[in-house]
């Protein structure tokens, strides 16, 4: 799923649970993604990572900036 910046977001990335698809896809686009990882398998991928999809809020809203991890 991927959100664009609007009145009601400041995220403009991607999201998924696919490394070789959402995440390296993202990249290769230059989009920020977040790694939906429920078992935390992926952790040291350099990308961020949630758990699950109330982890990635905090990003949509933009309570998180995305450099953070």
């Amino acid at each position: 799923m991927e959100r664009t910046n609007d009145a009601e977001s400041s995220f403009s990335g991607r999201y998924g649970d696919s490394v070789t698809s959402d995440v390296r896809g993202a990249q290769s686009a230059g989009v920020r993604p977040i790694l939906l990882d429920r078992g935390r398998k992926n952790a040291a991928g350099g990308y961020l990572t949630a758990a699950s999809l109330t982890e990635v809020l905090p990003y949509l809203r933009g309570d998180i900036p995305m450099g953070s991890s």
